[in-house]
């Protein structure tokens, strides 16, 4: 068994031995965040977007990783939308509820000018477990436990008290460490004590983030896949060595200030756009943009629905092939705009993927549909094609092979209307008549038979 040094609370980030990478990102994150910081505000609907945007994604992965069975639309229900779902385990739904009602406290405590104290840490922990009587909400436990899958001994419980004490105490000190760093050590010393009977880990996530989000970094959501590195990260701590937990936290942490940076960066670019036309201009463009980019969607997810209604149709019909439909999320307006202007955004914009697959080994296709536009074809355009891939020697491809004949759909800029792109008679052919459902259905006739065999 493994005891933890309880009384080791750093003062200098060399007290961690980190490794010499960690250490550098540390430093990097840093100064990206004091630009940042000086760079001007976000503005504030954007803000609001990105914070419920975060703190769904927190729930979703906190509480994943405890073994909630919920899917991320299924968190967002539950939270935005209050719903009871019928058919799924109620106690997974109340955990979410539990942990959105503490997230919100999370939120309060990190605006307060006032220290963090141990109350509001058992009221945190009394938000999370809120629901279930046997976790003691609120209450430090009074037994003894062991930690699944861990080799840690937790103090036994006389000892808590005390050990709770120093931890909100060094929490909330300013010393002069990394403020990240800080939050590590937090998050494994917490653990380590394993003070409450239930939810020690939803509340060392948030007692975490409470951190970051006082010393103004960004939340930091460990992902429900990423378990086994993050309980492997933590053992190593066990041992004090910090860096595996502190280059998770690094990762995460840099992908939402990523998003953040985003935000500002658009922010700076609307505002400089709206100074250099009149505020009366400004209007009429977004909503002659609005309304280009609402009828958009509405023929790209007309598309998708047909692709999702046959997949469903094929995999229920035959015995030997199915097809596994996956969506993605949308563009919202910002990425419309930058579409249009580049064919590209800034991240991968896969709109859904269809994994077909085969009761025989090693046979199967996956195909992709992203939205991007190929120069080449579409010069002087400003159209969005929604461009058919699969993999070719596991690297992603535009769709080449002649006996599939679907490659594009894309919407006519002037006109807006919906066109498809096939190859025929070894070119490539632009209609304007073909139904999308004739030509959904001939996408999925082509696969069937020229991958498979299968011919009607």
């Amino acid at each position: 068994m493994i005891n933890v040094d309880m009384g080791f609370y750093p003062d200098r980030i060399e007290e961690l031995e980190l490794e010499p990478d960690a250490k550098a990102r540390i430093i990097s994150l840093h100064e990206q965040i004091e630009v940042f910081r000086n760079s001007g505000p976000l503005d504030e609907a954007a803000v609001k977007k990105l914070s419920e945007y975060f703190r769904i994604q927190h729930i979703f992965h906190s509480t994943g990783i405890e073994g909630n069975r919920l899917t991320l639309h299924e968190t967002q229900v539950v939270v935005r939308e209050g719903l009871e779902l019928n058919d799924k385990p109620l106690a997974d739904q109340l955990e979410v509820k539990d942990l959105d009602s503490a997230f919100s406290f999370l939120e309060e405590c990190t605006q307060k000018n006032t220290s963090f104290r141990e109350i509001d840490l058992r009221e945190m922990h009394r938000m999370v477990v809120g629901h279930s009587s046997e976790a003691r909400p609120g209450e430090y436990r009074s037994i003894g436990v062991m930690i699944t899958g861990s080799e840690l001994r937790p103090p036994e419980p006389l000892a808590i008290p005390g050990l709770m004490e120093v931890l909100v105490r060094w929490m909330t000190q300013d010393d002069g460490l990394d403020v990240l760093v800080r939050a590590a050590v937090i998050h494994h010393k917490f653990t380590a004590i394993h003070p409450f009977v239930d939810g020690n880990g939803r509340v060392a996530r948030l007692l975490m983030n409470l951190v970051l989000l006082r010393g103004g970094y960004p939340i930091v959501n460990v992902r429900r896949e990423e378990r086994p590195r993050y309980y492997e990260a933590l053992s190593y701590a066990d041992l004090g060595l910090y860096s595996p937990l502190v280059t998770l936290m690094l990762d995460r942490g840099l992908e939402v200030f990523g998003e953040m940076k985003r935000i500002q960066d658009e922010t700076i670019r609307a505002s400089q756009w709206a100074a250099k036309w009149g505020q009366k201009e400004t209007e009429v463009l977004r909503r002659r943009q609005e309304r280009e980019y609402k009828l958009w969607l509405g023929q790209m997810e007309n598309i998708r629905l047909e692709f999702e209604n046959r997949a469903d149709l094929i995999s229920d019909s035959l015995k030997t092939v199915w097809v596994d439909f996956k969506s993605y999320p949308v563009p919202d307006l910002t990425k419309f705009l930058q579409l249009e202007e580049m064919g590209k955004a800034s991240a991968a914009m896969w709109f859904f993927s269809l994994d077909f697959r085969s009761s025989r080994p090693g046979e199967g296709h996956y195909f992709f549909f992203r939205f991007f536009r190929d120069h080449k074809q579409h010069s002087g355009s400003r159209a969005i094609p929604l461009q058919l891939n699969w993999f070719v020697d596991q690297e992603p491809k535009p769709v080449e092979e002649p006996k599939i004949r679907l490659r594009e759909f894309v919407v006519d800029p002037k006109t807006r209307k919906l066109k498809v792109i096939n190859f025929e008679n070894g070119k490539k052919v632009t209609s304007g008549d073909l139904p999308v459902q004739q030509a959904v259905e001939q996408f999925f006739d082509d696969v069937l038979k020229n991958c498979f065999g299968i011919v009607v």
